[in-house]
């Protein structure tokens, strides 16, 4: 199951996280995994409907706000009911914002970065675990973020957020020694995408994080020779 649902930061268009999602999606089909794809808005039903045609019985998109309890727990139902216990868990729910220091922060601004980022991770994570401890097997890739080190002023919440991933990540590695389940994070920098160079027009993309080289790297992770790395927190640092 991949949770790749979005929701909208205050300061930031959400598209980049969502073409890498697809990516993702895309890579794991072609691998012939079934997978269950997870998006946020009306305005996604049409695409995650293409991709049923096109894929058959492999593929089932689903609508889905995967930062409260209700969303996750219907999509856990879902992804059991079709598939059984899901073996593996992609969560790429991501949003940034910038341009405040954290003293002029809102806290809906703070929450809303905690949600998208960290709560998502964690409320899905805290779903399918048991299942996967149940079948001795399961893998997880969370995203995190080159910014979970490198912090610029302005956009700190978003450091923080991904910080916590990370933390979320080793804390999953420690508790589920010997159960069979592995997890790690990558910590991409900029992903290219339509949305990346629309923002950073002046940017060379050419030096950004390919966006199929992240989907394969996020599919070896969960692959059987991939739970070597549990725990790890793996850079994507492209070109820069």
């Amino acid at each position: 199951m991949q949770c790749d649902a979005a929701g909208k930061p205050a300061s930031s268009d959400n598209r980049g996280w969502r073409e890498s999602g697809q990516h993702v999606m895309a890579t794991f089909l072609s691998e012939g995994a079934h997978v269950l794809g997870v998006e946020h808005g009306e305005e996604q039903r049409e695409h995650l409907r293409v991709m049923e045609e096109v894929h058959g019985g492999r593929f089932l998109g689903m609508l889905a706000d995967v930062t409260n309890e209700e969303g996750v727990e219907a999509v856990r139902a879902e992804a059991q009911e079709l598939f059984g216990n899901p073996e593996i868990l992609v969560n790429l729910v991501g949003g940034f914002t910038h341009g405040q220091m954290l003293w002029e922060l809102d806290v809906a601004a703070w929450d809303h970065m905690m949600a998208l980022n960290l709560r998502s991770a964690f409320l899905c994570c805290r779903a399918l675990i048991p299942g996967m401890i149940k079948e001795g097997y399961g893998r997880i890739v969370n995203m995190a973020s080159k910014r979970a080190t490198a912090i610029r002023p302005g956009a700190a919440v978003y450091s923080i957020s991904k910080a916590a991933v990370v933390t979320l990540t080793q804390a999953l590695r420690e508790e589920l020694k010997g159960t069979g389940v592995t997890v790690a994070a990558v910590t991409p920098s900029a992903i290219d995408s339509e949305a990346a160079r629309k923002s950073m027009p002046k940017a060379d993309p050419s030096k950004w994080v390919s966006p199929d080289d992240l989907a394969k790297g996020i599919a070896y992770l969960c692959s059987e020779d991939g739970g070597l790395f549990s725990g790890g927190i793996l850079p994507a640092y492209g070109g820069q």
